[in-house]
């Protein structure tokens, strides 16, 4: 990790500061029951950004607004701790953009360490089956040491992301920032990405490949013409046949789960909402089940974030959401940004802890100067 010039800390002890409170957040289920130290991310954030006080735009302010006025009525709704949880969860990512606003860090090595880590613990898992008892991001020890005695080496690795998914996605999109700056590097983050055997990141790599190949053909003819072929093999041996070892990246699998249980999930969250045109506008802070630990706060839709999102904040939240992206996004976050917003119609790549460093940080390039993007 490295800081520009411009703004270079004159303190080692805001240095080692920034570093912590960032790996903290990054590692944030590897913590197990102390991952309530991670929370310090935010705190770091928000207190950076007051003490530097760089410009924001007027749009930006407006969202800040609304997200206030949004915590006051889910106090008076839910209570104080359980607003604050939903805040934290679905709004984090604007305190760590502001962390990354004020401090232009480079984690081009970390983004690498963490590929590394999860190659290395996918390595773990099945050569040392028993070391998933003392990993604190593998949750129900017992069903996991199952699930990876039946799937052998199939099984990926959940990683810093708590998820294979979620670790998944995240390297995807580190990679295609890697990929479109041609950094070095990005071959390693592309095989940490595979590694977690996420079906969802694995269609999205096909999906990536098969947009930026095909833009490419007249200069590299061979090459598109391979890719095309190989996603041709793919589709016709894997896809359409329905292969159990490939069953998540099956069409079947595609066809009854990620559409037609998408669309029954979305009727569901329709249907908490109470068909309300003024829920449907503003959301309610309503799931189907409570957390044990915190009363008054839970989800619906864990399999389906991106819903949960809406059900909580309704379409002027959406809107707000977009207020707060889309002027971000240039040539140099778009696809990254694109693949981690289209992984949390799954799970909440970008409301998991390290999701939102990834997500704040990509969002964070879309106001630097064309100088500071080329020092990745």
């Amino acid at each position: 990790m490295s800081f520009s010039a411009e703004y270079r800390p004159h303190s080692i002890v805001r240095i080692t500061l920034l570093f912590l409170t960032i790996m903290l957040g990054l590692f944030y289920y590897y913590m197990g029951p102390y991952r309530v130290v991670a929370l310090a991310v935010y705190i770091v954030g928000i207190s950076q950004y007051l003490v530097r006080r760089p410009t924001l735009k007027l749009s930006q302010i407006l969202v800040m607004f609304y997200i206030i006025l949004r915590v006051l009525l889910g106090v008076d709704q839910i209570g104080f701790v359980a607003s604050v949880f939903y805040l934290r969860l679905f709004w984090g990512f604007l305190a760590i953009y502001l962390l990354f606003k004020v401090n232009q860090i480079d984690l081009r090595r970390i983004f690498i360490g963490l590929a590394i880590l999860t190659i290395v613990e996918y390595f773990a898992i099945h050569l040392f089956g028993g070391i998933i008892n003392y990993l604190p991001n593998y949750t129900q020890k017992d069903v996991m040491f199952e699930f990876y005695s039946a799937s052998g080496w199939l099984g990926g690795a959940y990683s810093f992301g708590g998820n294979r998914t979620v670790s998944g996605v995240i390297l995807l999109a580190v990679f295609t920032l890697f990929d479109q700056q041609n950094i070095k590097g990005k071959w390693l983050i592309l095989a940490g990405s595979l590694f977690s055997l996420s079906g969802v990141a694995i269609g999205l790599t096909m999906i990536y490949f098969g947009i930026t190949r095909f833009a490419n053909l007249k200069t590299s003819l061979l090459s598109s013409l391979m890719v095309i072929l190989a996603l041709a093999a793919f589709i016709g041996l894997v896809v359409l046949r329905g292969d159990e070892v490939f069953y998540r990246i099956s069409l079947t699998y595609l066809l009854d789960f990620m559409v037609d249980y998408k669309i029954s999930q979305f009727m569901e969250g329709i249907a908490l909402l109470g068909k309300s045109i003024l829920n449907l506008l503003t959301g309610l802070h309503v799931f189907s089940s409570e957390n044990i630990e915190v009363s008054g706060y839970g989800i619906s839709f864990g399999d389906f974030m991106a819903l949960e999102f809406f059900v909580h904040y309704g379409l002027v939240g959406i809107l707000m959401f977009l207020l707060f992206v889309l002027p971000l996004i240039n040539r140099a976050n778009a696809w990254p940004l694109m693949i981690l917003i289209a992984g949390t119609f799954h799970y909440g790549i970008i409301f998991a802890t390290p999701g939102q460093i990834v997500f704040g940080y990509l969002l964070s390039l879309g106001v630097r100067e064309k100088r500071t993007l080329k020092t990745f």
